[in-house]
């Protein structure tokens, strides 16, 4: 009997390890606490990152380190001057804590845009667009001065308008 084809594809399983059927999930980190989220399918392979979360520390406002600048429908907001009586006059529903726009499938899933608030002050900011998604991403990112940009990026595309991040933290996952 031939093991040579047996032993192949137990090399190939192996090769895999424990990873088989998952991706790795990759954080980049920036000044003003502002996170970029991606995956990969490899370690060594590109990393395509689909969303962005900007958190304060300890409730407070988000840092004046926060650059980060969406463009929603025609306005243009600096993530960290965000409040909620600028998201209702942009038609944005508001409660007291956060507001949210969701997607165009119902469910939320093509894209979602968040902002929590606390004593009407943004603590926190996320955004996402699918990396599987056929709409195209309706909202575009931007810092001072630099490009807008839309959600898929590449590596390449987040340096080129962010700069190399602080660090990179990576894990496996579904």
């Amino acid at each position: 009997m031939n093991k040579t084809i047996p032993i192949l594809i137990l090399c190939a399983v192996l090769s895999e390890g424990c990873h088989l059927h998952q991706v790795q999930w990759v954080t980049a980190h920036y000044p003003g606490g502002t996170e970029f989220i991606g995956v990969r399918k490899r370690e060594r392979a590109p990393t395509t990152y689909f969303s962005v979360r900007v958190e304060s520390k300890k409730g407070q406002s988000l840092p004046a380190a926060c650059r980060l600048i969406l463009h929603w429908r025609g306005q243009d907001f600096v993530v960290r001057e965000i409040t909620p009586a600028k998201l209702v006059a942009a038609g944005i529903e508001v409660n007291r804590q956060w507001g949210f726009v969701g997607g165009e499938d119902g469910m939320n899933q093509d894209y979602g845009i968040e902002f929590y608030f606390r004593s009407n002050r943004i603590q926190e900011f996320y955004a996402r667009h699918s990396v599987n998604s056929s709409v195209q991403c309706p909202f575009e990112l931007s810092v001072p001065g630099g490009d807008r940009f839309r959600f898929p990026l590449s590596e390449d595309e987040l340096k080129e308008h962010f700069g190399e991040p602080e660090s990179i933290t990576a894990f496996w996952g579904h």
